[in-house]
């Protein structure tokens, strides 16, 4: 379990900056991103921040821990050398 609460707070932007986000509830997500398209779409919400705040609820919150923050540098390092790896196999694509 320790694994993955490390895993979630891992680095996910190029700028090396580990971000909070959120967890959803709902485990039909692809639904829920419809009905929330639907909502703004019918006029009955405005923006579709309104509606994803009213359909959406969080599960968890998940937050960079910068006792972490070398590890994540590391991993997001490891990360672009992979990606940097296998770009000419995925031009043979």
């Amino acid at each position: 379990m320790r694994r993955l609460a490390i895993g979630q707070q891992f680095v996910t932007r190029k700028t090396r900056i580990a971000i909070a986000y959120r967890v959803i509830e709902n485990a039909a997500r692809s639904i829920l991103g419809a009905a929330i398209c639907a909502g703004v779409a019918s006029g009955q919400f405005k923006p579709f921040q309104s509606a994803a705040h009213a359909m959406v609820e969080v599960a968890y919150s998940c937050f960079p821990n910068p006792a972490y923050e070398e590890m994540y540098a590391e991993k997001y390092n490891l990360c672009q050398d992979i990606i940097s790896s296998l770009m000419p196999i995925r031009k043979r694509l």
